[in-house]
């Protein structure tokens, strides 16, 4: 279907999750987007998610704040949608950097992180200081999270720039259409390691390279027992990750956002004096950037939620299952 490429699927898995979250009020389990393009937003129109940062967050983002906001998390099993897209490169590694680096030291209930854009945070190559920290950060995720309760969902167009220390990790694949030689060598390569012989390696190598959009390569050999074509699913959600079009009205700004309660939320924002190392201490006075007055409260009641549209079906319901946070994906694609 048209749009239906790796930030469209993100969005599908993300409905997913929440999806779960609703209908387990109790669950302790949350889900975490890091999203430094400003694509993910469109999730707010039907599913409860607290905005941190961008265009349509409901609260401004400190790029030093990464191991507040994880603390905040852990302490209140909230789920969070962090748009890194108004601050620089650098400030984005550095919050996500803090953020994972905290939660992996303090959380013992389900988490799932989404890491749009992955290869920023876990290139092969890291070049500087901070790419070697964030690098750092999500390997030690990916290889030691499990036992913490820590998933990821990586996303990415250029698997030949993602770590493979990181990528040989993963439980799972989409991989959507790619072309690119460099790109399909890696692929090559990863799909090499699960033993598949030369005629079905190519065979899927052919696919990948003729894919149009909603159609992926789900492949699992280990966790799923599956290597198999699958169609994704129609969103529910409105996809904010999608082009406009030329000479059209933008669909963006007729999209309505689920509103949320924000008093408590600024409130133990507020409440602490932030210490950074080697620097003075300082105050961050935190306010809403949203006027709207009917709310969803702090801890919100899922019941009140209306998910109306096509059911939640697809993917094998793999985010609601009891494995919900404790895997890995990696999404390939060119297309948003």
């Amino acid at each position: 279907m048209q749009g239906a490429g790796k930030t469209y699927t993100a969005g599908v898995i993300e409905e997913e999750m929440l999806d779960y979250l609703i209908k387990h009020k109790d669950t302790n389990a949350k889900l975490i987007i890091m999203d430094p393009v400003g694509a993910h937003w469109g999730i707010r129109e039907k599913f409860p998610i607290h905005i941190v940062g961008g265009k349509h967050g409901d609260i401004d983002i400190d790029p030093e704040e990464g191991h507040k906001f994880a603390e905040l998390s852990n302490k209140y099993n909230l789920p969070f949608l962090f748009d890194l897209s108004k601050i620089s490169q650098d400030e984005a590694i550095q919050f996500v950097t803090d953020f994972s680096d905290r939660i992996y030291e303090i959380t013992d209930t389900p988490t799932h992180i989404i890491y749009e854009e992955a290869d920023m945070f876990a290139p092969q190559r890291p070049t500087s200081s901070k790419h070697k920290l964030s690098l750092a950060a999500l390997d030690s995720i990916v290889r030691r999270g499990r036992g913490r309760g820590l998933g990821c969902t990586l996303i990415t167009q250029r698997p030949a720039v993602l770590s493979k220390n990181v990528l040989t990790q993963v439980d799972a694949s989409i991989i959507l259409n790619i072309t690119g030689e460099t790109d399909l060598k890696t692929i090559r390569e990863y799909i090499d390691s699960a033993g598949l012989n030369k005629k079905e390696i190519d065979g899927n190598i052919e696919k990948i390279m003729k894919f149009g959009r909603g159609h992926a390569l789900l492949f699992s050999p280990s966790w799923l027992k599956e290597i198999k074509e699958i169609v994704i699913r129609k969103r529910i959600s409105f996809h904010s990750g999608a082009e406009p079009i030329l000479g059209e009205p933008n669909p963006a700004d007729k999209i309505k956002l689920i509103p949320m309660e924000l008093g408590p939320l600024i409130d133990e924002l507020n409440q602490d004096e932030i210490v950074q190392e080697e620097e003075p201490m300082r105050t961050n006075k935190w306010v809403s950037q949203t006027t709207t007055t009917e709310r969803i409260p702090f801890e919100y009641n899922p019941n009140n939620i209306n998910t109306d549209g096509e059911g939640l079906s697809t993917l094998q319901k793999l985010a609601g299952i009891s494995g919900f946070v404790i895997f890995w994906w990696v999404l390939i694609g060119a297309f948003a």
